[in-house]
């Protein structure tokens, strides 16, 4: 739904439902051309299956995602500011900046419960992960999840597990 002016604010509210998606958004948006979208919004990501994001040899393997974030719109430049998630039952909060400039450009701050490190620099980098639960994959490196962006995004843990047999406490 959007109820305004297309030359001011428009009120607009929208939900998406599938299988693996349920996610909704109300706010205000700002239309004067391409370059001068504005606006902010209220986002919910409610249920989410994310496992299609993964390289993994184990089909029909799921990454369950739930997100809510205020999220700021300047052109191209979005802004999730008190981003809270929860990704396979770890919980993220912070902020993320995404430009989607030519060379698209993520920046932020993370702080997670725990973190699976060897995973997380895996999927990064673009190794699949073992069958087998061996911490590295013997299979060539591909695009990963961030192929073609660049930035920065701080990520502080209470906890960090290293492979089966190392944890860390607040890295």
């Amino acid at each position: 739904n959007a109820l305004g002016p297309l030359d001011g604010d428009i009120k607009a509210e929208g939900r998406i439902t599938s299988e693996i998606v349920e996610a909704r958004a109300q706010g205000l948006l700002r239309m004067a051309g391409e370059a001068d979208i504005g606006g902010s919004f209220d986002f919910a990501l409610d249920r989410a299956d994310l496992g299609w994001m993964r390289a993994s040899s184990a089909p029909g393997e799921r990454l369950p995602v739930q997100l809510t974030s205020r999220v700021g719109i300047s052109g191209r430049q979005f802004k999730f500011e008190t981003l809270a998630a929860n990704v396979a039952g770890t919980s993220l909060r912070g902020k993320i900046d995404l430009d989607l400039a030519a060379t698209p450009r993520v920046n932020g701050e993370l702080d997670a419960d725990t973190i699976d490190v060897a995973a997380l620099f895996a999927g990064m980098a673009g190794l699949a992960p073992r069958a087998d639960a061996a911490i590295w994959s013997a299979e060539p490196f591909t695009a990963g999840w961030l192929g073609g962006v660049s930035g920065r995004i701080a990520v502080t843990a209470a906890q960090a597990r290293i492979g089966p047999l190392y944890n860390m406490k607040t890295l």
